[in-house]
């Protein structure tokens, strides 16, 4: 290949690899990303992914209605099994909490699990093997929100930026006025850079896609109305963002994270979905599944 074309393909093989499961291309696992078989894989573009109305709709509706008790802004601190039941132990307000019940499900993201986040006893020895060597990876957005949609043409829905550095610094932008028809773009980065960000302020994280904005266009972009800046890895009950297969690992890892623990712990989320890990969908249908496991039922009612 000519030194442009090495480039170019260099770029789209990062961008599919750390853009998608954040971690340095080096370390995923080529056989888990490429498989013979890809029709659960992801193959969206970010235009028609998401539900319309947004996830509220959905969580709201599972929350809504009925006699179940809700109790928020509780941090829970352990999980325990024992012989009659289950005991989930977490602070609120300052004050110490228990619950007692006969099993729990258990979704928190990978991230505490590896960090230890929520203690959990008994803990198989294959369990905590799985989850130390399952990729947890950094994906990093910023969203704008302008006056107008200053660069819609009508006629794509992303714009890719590839510069000559080696940094795969804002490479890949999803123009919300297309998918949604809101004056937005929506900046993703993945992967080391994402990484990096972490250690900087969510206003020069919007200073650099600024910069960059107006480096791919040509001139002084305007600024925009609003803006957000995520930061899932400085986030305490997240520590990152997607789970990555790495090299020598199979997703029959995410099969042992999700084996409940004497029958009582349960776990769903994103990471034990060996089909649909790093999607949210994938997150959604394991909770499925665990309501289908507990209630011992083929299917469940979604009101």
């Amino acid at each position: 290949m000519t030194p442009d074309q090495e480039r170019r393909a260099g770029f789209m093989a990062r961008g599919f690899t750390e853009m998608v499961y954040g971690k340095p291309w080096s370390q995923l696992s080529l056989a888990d990303w490429a498989p013979g078989n890809s029709e659960n894989k992801y193959l969206g573009v970010g235009e028609g992914n998401f539900p319309r109305g947004a996830y509220r709709l959905l969580y709201g509706a599972m929350a809504d209605g009925g006699d179940e008790e809700l109790h928020l802004r509780c941090h829970v601190r352990s999980i325990e099994s024992h012989r009659t039941g289950v005991t989930v132990r977490a602070t609120q307000g300052g004050h110490q909490r228990q619950f007692h019940g006969s099993h729990v499900v258990c979704a928190v993201p990978l991230g505490v699990l590896k960090t230890g986040g929520v203690h959990i006893s008994p803990m198989p020895a294959a369990k905590t093997d799985a989850i130390r060597h399952t990729g947890f990876g950094n994906i990093e957005k910023v969203v704008m929100v302008f006056a107008k949609p200053f660069w819609h043409d009508l006629t794509h829905t992303h714009i890719l930026h590839y510069s000559k550095a080696d940094d795969l610094a804002f490479p890949w932008w999803i123009d919300m006025q297309r998918t949604h028809g809101i004056p937005a773009l929506v900046a993703f980065n993945g992967g080391p850079y994402a990484r990096a960000l972490h250690n900087i302020t969510a206003e020069q994280r919007l200073f650099l896609a600024l910069r960059q904005l107006s480096t791919i266009f040509g001139y002084q972009v305007p600024k925009p109305i609003d803006w957000r800046a995520t930061d899932w890895r400085g986030e305490e009950f997240t520590q990152g963002s997607y789970t990555a297969m790495l090299v020598g690992r199979t997703v029959n890892d995410l099969s042992t994270i999700a084996a409940p623990i004497n029958g009582r712990i349960l776990f769903a989320g994103e990471s034990t979905n060996r089909a649909r890990h790093s999607t949210a969908d994938g997150a959604m249908s394991s909770g499925i599944r665990e309501a289908k496991r507990l209630l011992r039922k083929p299917a469940v009612l979604l009101r």
